[in-house]
C-alpha cells in the first residue's frame, strides 16, 4: 500500500488572499517510481503518469495518479503489460476532459510498439492504439498537439542497446489515436529532445545529425520532409526544452556542453536559430542539470520558469549519495533573472519536469532517493510553488523554499554558499560552538566559496541576514 509520509499543504489561507495554492508532497514506498510529464485539469487538479517497478530486475508498469489542487493523492490506476514492460513518457490534452498518454509497449520477443492511450479526468481508459515500429527500442519521445488538433510525436528508435542504429520516427495521429502519417528518417543517429510547431513548420531538437555541434535543430514541414539542419547555439547539448514565444522567435533551454554539462542555459532564438538573448548560470564546482524531461515552462509572455537539479551526481544520476536540490528560476521575457529558489531539505532530489500552473505558479515533479534507506528506491517528490517560488504556510516559519543553500555538509576544506539574486548583498555568518563568529561576509555573487581547513573540527551554526531580517539558517559540520 502506498504511504504518503510527507504532505505539507498550505492552501486555505492562500486561496483567500491571492488565489494561489502551494504544497510539498513526498510519496514514499518500497517501489522504484519516476513521474513523467503531467497535466493540469480545468478544476486545478493534476494528473501524472508514473513509470514504476517493484524491484530493480522487475518489469516496468504504469501508474496514472491524480493530485488535488491542495496536493493530496485522490485517485490512481495501474496498467500492467503481462508480457513485458510498458511506459508512458508524455501526456497531452486533446479536448474537454480528454487526454492522451504516449509511450512504448513491449512484447516478450522484444518487439516495440508506439503506444497511445486515451483517458479522462476520472482516470477511466477510453481507448488505446499500438503501432509497430521497425526497431525494438523506443528511448526518447516528445509529443505536441499541433494547430490542427492532431498529436505529433518525434521519437528516437533503435535496436537495443545499439545507439548507432537509431533513427528518427515522426508520427501524426488524430485525437483518438488513428494514424494520419508516419515516417522514419535514417539520415542521422538521433536522440530527440523536443519538438515545437512554429511558422507553419516543426522544429525538432535532437542530437546526432552533426559531429560539429552538441545538438541540432531540424526544420520539418507538415508532410514530414526534412528541410534543413542547423546547430543549436551556445553548445547546448542535453535535456533540451523548446517553447514557442511568437511566430518569429522561440525559447530553448538545456545544459551547456562547454562546461561539462554543468551549466543550465536559456536562449531566445529567431527563426534562423540565431541568438537574440541568452542567460547562462552555473558554478564551476557544482553540477547543475536541466530537468530531464521538461526544464522550462511559460506562464505569461513575461514570466518564464527554468527548473533543474542542483548538485547532481553524474556518476549515479538517479541514486546519488549526497544532498541535491530542485532549483527554480524566474526570468522575464528578455531572460533577466528575477529570483532563484531551492527545494528539498533532505535526500538526493532529481527534477524531471516543470509545469506552469493556472494560478501563476509552477509544479515541479521528480524523484527523491534517500541514501540512508536505499531499499526505498526512488520516491515521488512534488513541489507546488506560488508565483514567487514560495511554499507558504499560515505562519512565516513554515516557508519551505530556500533563498540560499550551504554545502557540502559535512564539509572539510571548503564551504560553498549559493544565494539567489533576490538577496544580493545579504550577510553570511558562520558561528562556532562557543558563539564566536569565525566567518562574516556579504554575498554579492551568486556563489561564494570559503576556505575552512583552518577551522577546528566540530559543529557550527550559520545564518544569512538580508535587510536586517534572518532569511536562512542551519547547522554545518566540519570534519577532518
Amino acid at each position: 500500500m502506498k504511504i504518503i509520509i510527507l504532505t505539507l499543504i498550505f492552501c486555505i489561507s492562500i486561496i483567500r488572499s491571492n488565489g494561489q495554492c502551494s504544497f510539498e508532497l513526498l510519496v514514499n514506498n518500497p517501489y522504484d517510481e519516476q513521474p513523467r510529464d503531467g497535466l493540469q485539469l480545468d478544476n486545478g487538479d493534476y494528473i501524472f503518469p508514473v513509470i514504476a517497478r517493484s524491484d530493480y530486475d522487475s518489469n516496468y508498469y504504469i501508474k496514472i495518479i491524480k493530485l488535488s489542487v491542495s496536493g493530496q493523492v485522490t485517485g490512481a490506476i495501474q496498467i500492467i503489460n503481462p508480457n513485458s514492460d510498458c511506459f508512458i513518457y508524455n501526456t497531452v490534452k486533446v479536448g474537454m476532459n480528454s487526454f492522451v498518454g504516449i509511450g512504448e509497449w513491449k512484447e516478450t520477443d522484444n518487439d516495440s510498439w508506439l503506444w497511445y492511450i486515451g483517458f479522462d479526468s476520472t482516470l477511466s481508459i477510453t481507448w488505446e492504439k499500438k503501432y509497430d515500429i521497425p526497431h525494438n527500442w523506443l528511448f526518447f519521445i516528445r509529443s505536441i498537439v499541433n494547430n490542427s488538433g492532431n498529436i505529433v510525436s518525434a521519437a528516437s528508435i533503435a535496436d537495443l542497446p545499439n545507439l548507432s542504429s537509431s533513427e528518427l520516427l515522426l508520427m501524426e495521429v488524430t485525437p483518438s489515436g488513428d494514424s494520419i502519417k508516419e515516417i522514419v528518417d535514417n539520415s542521422g543517429k538521433p536522440i530527440v529532445f523536443d519538438i515545437i510547431e512554429i511558422n507553419s513548420a516543426y522544429k525538432v531538437i535532437a542530437h546526432g545529425y552533426s559531429p560539429y555541434s552538441s545538438a541540432q535543430v531540424l526544420e520539418i514541414d507538415y508532410n514530414f520532409n526534412l528541410l534543413s539542419i542547423d546547430s543549436v547555439p551556445h553548445h547546448l547539448g542535453n535535456c533540451i526544452t523548446a517553447i514557442k514565444k511568437n511566430d518569429t522567435s522561440y525559447y530553448i533551454t538545456g545544459n551547456n556542453n562547454m562546461h561539462t554539462w554543468d551549466w543550465v542555459c536559456t536562449l531566445l532564438l529567431n527563426l534562423d536559430n540565431d541568438i537574440i538573448n541568452s542567460e547562462c548560470t552555473g558554478n564551476i564546482d557544482t553540477v547543475d542539470y536541466a530537468g530531464f524531461d521538461q526544464s522550462m515552462a511559460i506562464h505569461s509572455p513575461d514570466t518564464i520558469f527554468i527548473g533543474g537539479t542542483h548538485n547532481i551526481d553524474l556518476s549515479h544520476v538517479y541514486y546519488g549519495e549526497y544532498h541535491s536540490w530542485y532549483i527554480l528560476r524566474s526570468l522575464d521575457s528578455m531572460l533577466n533573472i528575477r529570483w532563484t529558489k531551492y527545494y528539498g531539505n533532505t535526500g538526493y532530489n532529481t527534477l524531471r519536469s516543470i509545469m506552469a500552473t493556472s494560478d501563476g505558479g509552477a509544479i515541479l515533479s521528480g524523484e527523491r532517493y534517500d541514501y540512508n534507506y536505499p531499499d526505498n528506491k526512488l520516491d515521488l517528490y512534488f513541489v507546488k510553488v506560488d508565483s514567487q517560488g514560495l511554499i507558504i504556510g499560515t505562519n512565516d516559519d513554515r516557508i519551505k523554499a530556500r533563498n540560499a543553500i550551504v554545502y557540502p555538509n559535512p564539509g572539510k576544506d571548503l564551504l560553498i554558499v549559493e544565494a539567489g539574486v533576490q538577496v544580493k548583498g545579504a550577510e553570511f555568518f558562520l558561528v562556532d560552538i562557543n558563539g564566536k563568529t569565525v566567518i562574516h561576509q556579504q554575498l554579492f555573487q551568486p556563489v561564494t566559496w570559503f576556505e575552512t581547513s583552518h577551522l577546528a573540527q566540530g559543529l557550527y551554526t550559520w545564518r544569512i541576514v538580508y535587510q536586517n531580517e534572518l532569511i536562512e539558517w542551519g547547522k554545518w559540520v566540519l570534519v577532518k
